[in-house]
């Protein structure tokens, strides 16, 4: 099975290659879930190249390290003010419409540092950005924690923008100025590492964890595993407290894996997986994911799009293909690196 574990990263590779853009890109799609049979509409966003960049992390390939100097270059210049992202890039139409936020500008961060791109130095920004609890909200705005500087008039100027346009010219709802969502928490969480500014957040994953409260603290994520995912990955990049949500989180995966007669997102089920070998958990259902991921490839080397993010309580929907051939490859990488 290894064998055929090795060709199916390979031909994953030579896909997401192909599909890589000229500006170093890669593409993230937006529809209405109640349109399942309407194409995906581009959307630029530096959100999912920052994961396709740390899934080829896995990967012992030359052509992984040249894909991801191409797409560092795009995430660096996507860059705003002293170490700010957004969700919508440059290149997107409306992107006034989407804020600062945490989300984003920590896990672009955190591939920029891992890769020794040099950005402006920003963790005072983070850490100002929490409730009294020590939670991190999900959007910049300017906080009295915050340095008083003229980015903290650049961040307000960039929120009243966002909502100006949102409400009075697309008629959206407005940005919710103190909203929190755990799977931003466990992004931050990742990128700032253990210290005493994380501590409340991470009490608060693995609160959320044990207590089965995923679904009620996501907002802006469609699945549990992406939750998961981003917790176990902070884990794996040494915050060892997270071992005290381990157990609930795989005796959750088990469930569901075994719940169904087969397996039905490729997405999620990769990001189970990456979970798992997160946590060096190496249980049996673990190969069979694995033989489904490589059953499920297309024959042009990917795997097909599914829904990433969105807002919850609406239709919106983003995710791409190059997504999720992105975790798979990494699923798959991962365990054959483990055999």
């Amino acid at each position: 099975m290894t064998e055929q574990i090795t060709r199916a990263v390979v031909r994953g590779l030579d896909w997401l290659a192909v599909r890589q853009l000229s500006w170093g890109e890669f593409n993230t799609n937006f529809w209405y879930s109640d349109q399942p049979k309407r194409p995906g509409v581009p959307d630029s966003s530096p959100f999912v190249t920052a994961h396709v960049v740390h899934a080829l992390d896995f990967v012992k390939d030359a052509r992984a390290r040249g894909m991801q100097e191409r797409a560092l270059k795009f995430l660096r210049g996507e860059m705003e003010g002293q170490g700010f992202w957004r969700y919508r890039s440059r290149r997107q139409g409306q992107r006034w419409g989407w804020s600062l936020d945490m989300d984003d500008t920590s896990c672009v961060s955190y591939v920029l540092r891992q890769h020794n791109i040099a950005f402006p130095e920003n963790r005072a920004w983070l850490v100002g950005n929490r409730n009294a609890r020590g939670i991190f909200y999900t959007w910049f705005t300017p906080r009295r924690a915050m340095p008083h500087n003229f980015e903290w008039l650049r961040l307000a100027l960039a929120y009243a923008r966002c909502q100006v346009l949102r409400t009075v010219i697309l008629k959206h709802e407005r940005l919710e100025r103190n909203d929190v969502e755990c799977v931003v928490n466990a992004n931050v969480v990742w990128y700032l590492g253990e210290c005493a500014e994380t501590n409340a957040a991470i009490d608060y994953l693995i609160d959320t964890a044990r207590q089965g409260r995923e679904a009620q603290e996501m907002r802006y994520y469609l699945h549990r595993n992406s939750f998961y995912y981003a917790l176990s990955r902070a884990y794996a990049n040494g915050i060892a407290r997270l071992d005290e949500a381990k157990e609930a989180i795989v005796e959750n995966i088990r469930a569901e894996w075994n719940h169904a007669r087969e397996f039905e997102n490729d997405l999620q089920v990769a990001l189970a997986a990456c979970t798992l070998l997160n946590f060096r958990c190496d249980i049996p259902e673990l190969a069979r994911a694995m033989d489904w991921l490589v059953a499920r490839q297309d024959a042009n080397g990917g795997w097909r799009e599914w829904a990433w993010i969105g807002y919850v309580p609406f239709t919106t929907r983003w995710g791409s293909a190059e997504m999720t051939t992105a975790v798979c490859v990494e699923a798959l990488a991962r365990y054959a690196n483990t055999r």
